[in-house]
């Protein structure tokens, strides 16, 4: 587990890594890794932003450097350090981590590995704390690369950057714990892990931290690169990223890293502040020329409007909707607090799955199908609540006539009712969680309570006054 210092974060503006490593062996097998070597790279981007090209300058100097591999004991589990406490010069932090620390010139050197947990496990690299240049230790920066070879696989290639690190948050936003700057899951869901981190590797090649150029998140990505890179070049820019990143009811981040997850996984929060946090002049471009509508990353099709009900105790069946899931579950998985779901039907604006044991009480839901996930959806799991009406756009009005149920917790498969629950039923034209637009038919014939049924829990009742149809008038 990643130390809740936040390991002094060090990666530096586009923080380059490059470790060439040997494979790892098979669970159980004698351990017998030969040694591992890096540099740590100040690095600006080229001027056509084709990619990232080690310039002169300095090197990133006093940084922590972290191997890890997934775990698959659960969602919110600690990370298996993969660099042996034997190692020359490895040194364990309070949570138990073991890392070596890069030189004066920023070369590191990793002299012994443990086994791999399995050899279909995952494994990413993190960066923390060190020197940018001639400025101080800056214990804020973490940096992550998720690495595309399977913990058994040959030789591999990585560097690191704040692009590395966006895209890591993004694909793999549904499986981390903000608290340690870590990913876990548990054994039933390695598939839909797979899912994430093929999505990553999408995004970027971290073998050179090269977006693919013209693609549709490109602009979206180097845009949310530059602006975690301020609070990387200054240790007094973090606290208004940080204030920035805070979703609503939320806890503040202290590293970059949290801050990318926290956008990741809510990508409609403080629009203009993050925006005006990009530095004057960033080193990744293109860039967005304006506040977008929101931070999700374009190139998706896959989207969920709406979970209900939305929170629920493992167990329970909820149904998502939106679009872009697929006629059929195919190779579609769902995610919940981290631990895969299990569907029990599938269409392409709905899915019904189970609310599964052992996810996150506070996470999200998130569709991954043909390779993209669909937009992070916050989800709870706790007690079933009922929906709740707030207001109707009408208090009156005759036989025929529609409006507008504003309110929370609406399911899909809610039912509306006007006086007698079961008589009284209105017909939804259009449904959201949030508003239901209903009409009056032919068979009401007396106002009453406006209430909403989901799942069995009735809302509150607001009241409705049927009135004479118009053009006419009662004696």
């Amino acid at each position: 587990m990643v130390d809740s210092e936040k390991l002094p974060h060090r990666t530096l503006p586009r923080l380059f890594f490059a470790a060439l490593l040997t494979a790892c062996l098979f669970a159980f097998s004698i351990s017998h890794a030969a040694a591992q070597s890096g540099k740590i790279h100040y690095t600006k981007t080229t001027a056509n932003k084709g990619g990232l090209t080690p310039l002169v300058a300095p090197t990133a100097t006093g940084s922590r450097v972290y191997w890890f591999a997934m775990s698959t004991n659960g969602y919110g589990s600690p990370p298996i350090s993969m660099i042996s406490s034997s190692a020359t010069g490895a040194q364990t932090d309070p949570a138990g981590s073991v890392y070596v620390m890069s030189d004066a010139q920023g070369n590191f050197h990793i002299s012994a590995s443990n086994n791999c947990p399995t050899s279909e496990s995952f494994m990413y690299f993190l960066i923390s704390g060190g020197e940018v240049g001639t400025a101080p230790n800056n214990p804020s920066i973490a940096m992550v690369a998720v690495i595309p070879t399977l913990c058994g696989g040959g030789h591999f290639f990585v560097d690191i950057s704040e692009t590395t690190t966006i895209a890591a948050a993004y694909a793999l936003g549904s499986f981390a714990t903000l608290s340690t700057d870590s990913f876990a899951t548990n054994s039933d869901s390695t598939s839909a892990l797979q899912s994430a981190v093929g999505y990553s590797s999408t995004l970027i090649d971290t073998a050179n931290a090269v977006i693919p150029n013209g693609s549709a998140w490109q602009t979206t990505l180097n845009t949310l690169g530059d602006m975690i890179e301020a609070c990387v070049n200054s240790a007094s820019e973090c606290p208004t990223l940080f204030a920035a990143a805070t979703p609503p009811g939320g806890t503040a981040p202290t590293d970059t890293f949290q801050a990318a997850l926290n956008i990741a996984l809510n990508p409609n929060m403080n629009l203009t502040t993050l925006f005006n946090a990009i530095p004057s002049s960033p080193d990744f471009g293109p860039i967005l020329s304006t506040v977008p509508a929101s931070w999700t990353l374009p190139g998706s099709s896959v989207q969920i409007t709406g979970v209900t009900p939305n929170p629920a105790p493992a167990g329970t069946p909820v149904t998502i909707v939106g679009s872009g899931f697929g006629a059929a579950q195919g190779n579609g998985v769902v995610i919940i607090g981290g631990i895969q779901a299990s569907a029990s039907s599938w269409s392409d604006t709905a899915i019904v799955v189970t609310v599964p044991a052992g996810a996150a009480s506070n996470g999200v839901t998130q569709v991954f199908q043909n390779g993209f996930p669909s937009n992070p959806f916050p989800y709870s799991i706790g007690p079933l609540i009922g929906p709740t009406i707030i207001g109707l756009s009408l208090p009156q009005g005759p036989v025929g006539m529609g409006f507008v149920i504003t309110g929370s917790n609406f399911g899909p498969a809610s039912t509306v009712s006007m006086g007698d629950p079961l008589q009284g039923l209105l017909m939804v034209l259009s449904w959201s969680p949030t508003a239901i637009t209903v009409q009056i038919p032919q068979t009401i014939v007396s106002g009453g309570n406006v209430v909403v049924t989901d799942g069995g829990l009735p809302s509150n009742g607001v009241n409705f006054t049927l009135t004479a149809p118009f053009g006419c008038s009662t004696p």
